[in-house]
């Protein structure tokens, strides 16, 4: 009826046996067979939670528990939690009605690895894992866990460090971390996916029936309890790579006073996943918790089950974060939105997008919602995945949200009684109106790049956002240098006319079928570079306030280098190496770890619409110049 645990309820595991008052007390025994925490779930029914590590308990002045005191209760090393690991899928596994942590509940940390392993789940009202001979045993948006965590509940994960024996060892440079793997094509059903803990998270989805949101950081959303007024008790959120600190704090005010007084750990944070049916995929945290020095996700499709995600996005939902945020498609169906930021959250950095393969029916460099990017954009469009690459539409902004290469400016757009504060962009490096700025100092960013260099089909190229809100103050440059992609000469890449882009799979209909939904995109012949419907300099109905530029073909006959993945193994002949900004010719064959870059030529581009210097629509404004060049310079 209550909760299952690893450790013990204020008792370490692993540790020397010693007085309170001795000086080992708290300390680990050494060697790696003390202390090490197996939870396994194969049967049963737990009404509440599981935690791989112990309870812990708070600092209580009034039982003369100090807060030294309380972090040395509750202390273990390695942890383990598997769930319904070698239950057939016909049978009954073990049902969690609530939640699964892979660290402590209240204070006190493992101080190594900790794994959680979710092999299958069990609904409660079912009697069986699997829909074989009970259909109905899992249903869509009826998920049979709440959350799985990497982290704890109320307890930061804090690994040791490199020299555990030193008494002011501080665990900055541990190479420990929490993972969360999640198996089980049709046989996994959890709502939500957090990495947590405060070093490196690394969720890995390898097959899933379905998960409704996947996060590399932590969650912060729910409310952690009740006080003695019985109001909520807000969730302090789980960072990556940063002690607890607080938000008002005078020495955490900026990310670099964050790293060098808080910092922990590797600060990275990198989703993978691999396979199953998973509608958003997140980088960074949910409502709080900061990632410190790089949220990577990465999608490739490996699980041995079909790949199916609706939106994946390089920041967090809410939660803001200092890291730089990534995006890396590796080999998938497609998507039917990759944003390059967040949802509705600040980045402290810079935002990188390569798409590689793939069909997308939107693609954006920004945000989706709102909140900020405080750094550059970078989009690359280079076709060297396991598919063909066809986006509908491609932006280099936000959907909704806006983006300055000024920084951004906090406005009311409430009232006095009831006000409202939202980040927009500054308008120019002297534009500080507003509650706060948040300025750049006199170094704007970068402006947005969009780089589209190989591919199948794309519908629409925007230097600019999508949606009247998502103003972009700055200028962007959209470069269009076409090279033969990796499926120019396949049969896998021919697409007819009247075919439009929806979910990640590409439609073909007729005109007297009447289909109107979906993105169109233009035909492609085989043995020709891809093809473009048309380009705007600035965005689909949203403003952008500076210059910007489209540049088509400017490179026509360049010799480029493409970086492409190959098998191990396989012979180098026509493949490149790099070394101090010298491309050399492979020999041999491939190795693993290696990069490797074929020799391209640039052939141009083949755009079937018109090409357009500013944006879409009667709001998509351009207050600056635009400047549009066609073709190469004769030297």
């Amino acid at each position: 009826l209550g909760s299952v645990y690893g450790g013990g309820q204020i008792a370490s595991v692993g540790t020397n046996f010693a007085n309170v008052d001795d000086d080992n007390y708290g300390k680990m025994q050494d060697g790696n067979d003390h202390g090490c925490l197996t939870v396994n779930l194969t049967g049963g029914t737990i009404e509440q939670n599981v935690y791989g590590g112990c309870m812990g308990a708070n600092a209580d002045a009034s039982r003369g528990v100090t807060e030294v005191f309380a972090a040395k209760l509750g202390i273990s090393k390695k942890v383990e939690v598997n769930l319904n690991q070698g239950v057939d899928e016909d049978e009954k596994g073990c049902v969690v009605k609530k939640d699964i942590f892979g660290c402590n509940n209240v204070n006190s940390s493992p101080q190594q690895s900790v794994s959680v392993h979710v092999y299958a789940t069990q609904n409660a009202d079912k009697t069986q894992i699997a829909n074989t001979s009970t259909p109905d045993a899992k249903q869509k948006g009826v998920y049979d866990v709440r959350a799985v965590y990497g982290g704890g509940n109320l307890a930061a994960y804090k690994p040791i460090g490199p020299n555990p024996t030193a008494d002011n060892d501080d665990g900055k440079n541990t190479t420990y971390s929490t993972n969360v793997i999640i198996d089980g094509c049709g046989l996994t059903s959890i709502q939500y996916v957090y990495g947590g803990g405060n070093a490196a998270s690394t969720p890995a989805i390898n097959g899933t029936y379905e998960i409704e949101e996947v996060f590399g950081g932590g969650n912060g959303k729910d409310a952690i309890g009740k006080d003695a007024q019985g109001h909520d008790i807000p969730n302090p959120g789980a960072n990556v790579g940063f002690y607890a600190y607080d938000i008002d704090a005078t020495n955490a005010q900026t990310a670099a006073d964050r790293a060098s007084n808080y910092g922990y750990g590797s600060g990275k944070a990198s989703v993978n996943i691999f396979g199953g049916l998973v509608h958003r995929v997140f980088g960074g945290s949910n409502t709080k918790g900061n990632v410190r020095q790089t949220a990577v996700t990465m999608l490739d499709e490996g699980g041995g089950c079909d790949f199916c995600v609706d939106e994946a996005y390089g920041g967090g939902k809410s939660a803001p974060m200092d890291a730089e945020a990534q995006l890396h498609l590796a080999c998938i169906p497609g998507l039917k939105a990759a944003y390059g930021g967040a949802e509705n959250a600040d980045i402290q950095s810079n935002v990188v997008l390569n798409i590689t393969n793939g069909t997308f029916e939107r693609v954006f460099g920004g945000n989706n919602i709102s909140g900020t990017i405080r750094g550059s954009i970078t989009m690359n469009i280079q076709e060297t995945g396991c598919r063909p690459l066809i986006i509908g539409e491609l932006y280099g902004g936000g959907n909704q949200a806006g983006y300055s290469i000024y920084g951004y400016k906090q406005i009311n757009e409430g009232t006095t009684e009831a006000p409202k504060w939202v980040w927009k962009p500054r308008e120019s490096e002297n534009d500080n109106t507003g509650a706060t700025v948040f300025a750049t100092n006199g170094t704007p960013y970068a402006s947005p790049t969009v780089n589209v260099n190989s591919f199948t089909s794309i519908g629409a190229i925007y230097g600019g956002g999508l949606g009247k809100t998502a103003t972009m103050v700055g200028n962007p440059t959209v470069n269009i240098d076409v090279f033969e992609g990796k499926y120019y000469n396949n049969d896998n890449a021919v697409i007819e006319d009247n075919a439009r882009v929806v979910g990640a799979s590409v439609k073909y209909s007729t005109v007297d079928a009447g289909y109107d939904k979906g993105y169109p995109i233009p035909s492609h012949a085989k043995g020709a570079i891809g093809a473009i419907g048309e380009v705007f300099g600035g965005g689909n109905a949203a403003p952008v306030i500076g210059n910007p530029t489209v540049k088509v073909g400017t490179n026509i006959g360049a010799e480029v280098y493409e970086e492409v993945s190959i098998e191990e193994g396989k012979d180098l002949a026509g493949y490149y190496t790099l070394n101090e900004e010298q491309y050399t010719q492979a020999t041999g064959t491939a190795q693993a770890g290696e990069k490797y870059y074929q020799k391209k030529t640039v052939k141009g581009a083949d755009i079937r619409g018109n090409v357009y210097g500013a944006g879409y629509g009667s709001t998509a404004i351009v207050t600056g110049d635009t400047n549009v060049q066609i073709g190469k310079k004769k030297e």
